[in-house]
């Protein structure tokens, strides 16, 4: 998504395919295990709210039914989320890192849990990648004289969702992403759009904290892209 030029794009992919081009890191057993259970937990996620949405409208008859169904879910997310903190805590490693990300105001379990399966290449990329990579890097959309309005798209979505949520969070309890954050508001700058700037700057802080094995310190963290 970083090309603007749609046929580089294409042949950039195609060539990653056919080369067999790995993901770095390559994905250890114990990871491929935590992304497992990470992604059915988000299949039984999608499921649950469309159950829920059709229990707004279901007729009397079937409600009873899906709210069954929509407690089954529950369980069994339940189920999943204690098998990923048992996984991450066994391992020294993944309980590190998980220690490391839940050290800064506004990250929590949800989004500690989502970066260590979703987003390996947390510190092991720059500031610029790895915010294309989640999808939180502003592209511009120029063409010749014509100067386009920048926005976000591609990326990991199920990463960013998370991410978004974390810090509508962090913006009421880390006294960095706040001040960021209505710095911006105060310059005119609309709330979504704000937001979004605030998310980029939160995963460059987790991207600083994974590069330098540390763990979040008020204004020691360079949050520079």
């Amino acid at each position: 998504m970083a090309k603007t030029d749609g046929i580089d794009a294409r042949m950039i992919a195609y060539y990653a395919r056919v080369a067999n081009i790995q993901p770095v890191p390559p994905a250890t057993p114990e990871l491929q295990k935590l992304q497992a259970l990470h992604t059915r937990r988000d299949q039984l996620i999608e499921m649950r709210i469309a159950e829920q949405n059709r229990l707004e409208t279901a007729h009397s008859c079937m409600r009873r039914d899906i709210q069954k169904h929509v407690d089954s879910l529950n369980r069994q997310i339940q189920k999943i989320e204690e098998k990923l903190a048992h996984l991450i805590a066994e391992s020294e490693t993944l309980s590190r890192a998980s220690e490391a990300l839940r050290s800064v105001p506004g990250v929590g379990p949800v989004l500690s849990m989502t970066l260590i399966a979703e987003l390996p290449e947390l510190g092991l990329l720059s500031n610029r990648k790895i915010a294309s990579l989640v999808g939180v890097a502003p592209f511009p959309d120029d063409s010749g004289s014509r100067s386009g309005k920048r926005s976000i798209k591609g990326g990991r979505n199920s990463v960013r969702r998370v991410l978004y949520m974390a810090t509508v969070s962090a913006t009421r309890s880390n006294p960095v992403i706040r001040s960021y954050y209505q710095g911006l508001c105060s310059r005119g700058k609309l709330k979504k759009v704000a937001l979004i700037a605030a998310a980029r700057k939160l995963l460059i802080t987790l991207n600083a904290i994974m590069k330098n094995n540390s763990s979040w310190k008020y204004q020691t963290v360079s949050c520079s892209p």
